[in-house]
């Protein structure tokens, strides 16, 4: 589930740039023996690995909402400048961590 967009949507982002915190399911860290308990649902940071503007679907985008939303659904694209079509898009590439302040 989306905690807090760092970036609102149609701002230029950088590549590495922290865009997104997120809240995942107990089983993101396979190994029960990893886990800090067996109901613990870790934070992930996600950067973008492009560069350009970032548009949020804004049907998933309610910060801090109680809904949680299906591994592929859409949450955003990041488009280059100079791609004012839809037909333009291509996938974004972003990497994602374990947030350092997850308690």
């Amino acid at each position: 589930r989306i905690l807090t967009r760092l970036v609102p949507s149609q701002t230029h982002v950088t590549e590495y740039q922290p865009v997104l915190i997120l809240q995942c399911s107990p089983d993101l860290i396979a190994d029960p023996a990893m886990r800090k308990s067996s109901s613990h649902e870790p934070r992930m940071l996600l950067e973008s690995l492009e560069e350009g503007v970032v548009r949020w679907n804004e049907d998933l985008m309610i910060d801090g909402e109680e809904k949680w939303h299906d591994v592929g659904a859409v949450i955003g694209e990041i488009l280059e400048e100079e791609d004012e079509e839809e037909e333009d898009l291509e996938e974004w590439t972003w990497q994602a961590y374990l947030d350092e302040k997850d308690e």
